[in-house]
């Protein structure tokens, strides 16, 4: 199994506008990020976002982060 990358559940999003941004939390799953024009990862790497809605990896087992893969589901922990 593949080891988490990051303990912190902190999401490590910035958007501008920032107010334009909406941040919704699936419990053991991804955070819903709309409205966001990038992404910036937890080593500080800037990923364009090209969808209305993206979803961020939190429990940090992903293969594609900051993206969620769906890992979670069969990691046993989610977020």
């Amino acid at each position: 199994m593949k080891q988490r990358r990051s303990e912190s559940a902190e999401l490590p999003v910035e958007a501008y506008p920032a107010e334009a941004v909406r941040v919704t939390e699936c419990p053991g799953g991804p955070a819903l990020i709309r409205g966001a024009s990038h992404v910036v990862d937890a080593d500080g790497e800037t990923h364009p976002v090209r969808r209305a809605v993206v979803a961020v990896c939190r429990c940090g087992y992903s293969g594609r982060l900051p993206w969620c893969d769906g890992i979670h589901k069969v990691a046993g922990g989610g977020a």
